[in-house]
């Protein structure tokens, strides 16, 4: 059986090679939405959102009117967390109103220990009492589509994923590591584990396994990661040696370690130059992130993307675009992650699995033929 690296480590690129390839050599003739007409895949994750946070209320989906929604040990619906600050010792889902709060400074905590006390081995009942030790009525908020209608008229304009699991129950990095490589290096090879933001802690950190960017590399296939001096610390390939050491010129410094802002990435659609994969980080006041930013700040930045595409048509129409987040953030979500049986290899540190984790939204817009691109000039 393979291990979730090496599904993903071979996908990177032997499995990319071909198809892009087919999608070069082809022109006209192919079906309508063939994904062989695909050219470009960009990848835009933002950061800190759990998927019942911002779609709890999406017609169509697994939200809060969920049929299939589970039952708590003691028989209160999972949507009824204990919380021993209400009458009755439960607290719902409730709406946040950014009128009265500042969505900058909502107190969530996000760390290994937090998500695994609100997983609680499969419970699902822990969520209130697993931030910052105290309990903290901020994770049940969710956003109405009043309050962040861009992101919902998006949802209704493409395809909103609602089976789309965070890989790490924990914070940014380990699941951006994930992103970048498919493994947090559970075992400590290679500098690891970094299951709790490690990286961040330690100025030394110098990571020695191999990153997707470098298979790309090696199989052929061009590769960008568009990030600005403020990249939040979220382009996690910054914490590796091959790139730390990388010289000036070299495709892993030209690639991933040079500075360059959304305006690089709009020029390079405008001039049709995109590589065949992109990875978008945005700075922090752009990424959502529940301390330092807000959904409407990462929804000017995002439309600014979209927006270049709704420019150029022929570029779109050959373009994959996936709109992702890290992970949950802190946030509640009712559906149960899936973790592996005791035991699997490389999928836990200590008696606890890595992930999955809680659900995060996700997005993919798709367009092999210029004409859906009327649907960004709605958003």
């Amino acid at each position: 059986m393979l291990t979730r690296k090496e599904f993903l480590g071979a996908s990177a690129g032997l499995a990319l090679t071909p198809w892009i390839a087919r999608a070069e050599r082809s022109s006209t003739g192919l079906r309508r939405r063939d994904l062989e007409r695909v050219e470009h895949i960009v990848i835009l994750t933002q950061e800190n959102v759990s998927f019942d946070h911002y779609f709890g209320t999406l017609a169509g989906v697994r939200g809060f009117a969920d049929p299939r929604a589970i039952d708590l040990p003691d028989g209160h619906s999972v949507f009824e967390q204990p919380y021993p600050l209400t009458a009755d010792g439960f607290l719902r889902p409730w709406a946040f109103d950014s009128s009265t709060y500042n969505p900058c400074t909502v107190p969530v905590d996000n760390s290994w220990d937090s998500r695994h006390a609100a997983w609680a081995n499969g419970r699902m009942n822990g969520f209130i009492g697993a931030t910052h030790d105290a309990p903290n009525y901020f994770t049940m908020a969710y956003y109405d589509r009043d309050r962040i209608p861009w992101h919902m008229a998006l949802a209704d304009g493409f395809c909103v994923c609602d089976r789309f699991f965070s890989s790490v129950m924990g914070p940014t990095i380990p699941n951006r590591l994930m992103m970048w490589t498919g493994t947090i290096d559970p075992e400590g090879r290679h500098g690891g584990p970094d299951y709790d933001n490690q990286a961040y802690s330690d100025p030394n950190t110098s990571y020695t396994w191999k990153t997707y960017p470098e298979r790309l590399t090696k199989a052929g296939v061009s590769w960008r990661v568009y990030h600005e001096v403020d990249d939040f610390d979220d382009n996690a390939l910054k914490y590796f040696a091959a790139y730390q050491h990388a010289k000036p010129g070299s495709p892993l410094y030209r690639n991933a370690m040079r500075n360059r802002p959304a305006e690089a990435f709009i020029e390079d659609v405008a001039k049709d130059r995109l590589p065949h994969v992109s990875w978008i980080v945005t700075p922090a006041k752009a990424s959502e992130h529940p301390l330092d930013s807000a959904p409407g700040y990462g929804a000017d930045y995002c439309n600014r993307i979209f927006k270049a595409f709704r420019k150029h048509p022929n570029v779109w129409a050959k373009t994959a675009l996936i709109l992702n987040y890290d992970e949950d953030g802190g946030y509640f979500d009712h559906v149960r992650p899936p973790t592996p049986p005791a035991g699997t290899n490389d999928e836990f540190i200590g008696d606890r699995p890595i992930g999955l984790g809680f659900r995060v939204p996700r997005g993919g817009l798709l367009a092999v033929d210029p004409r859906p691109v009327g649907r960004l000039a709605d958003l």
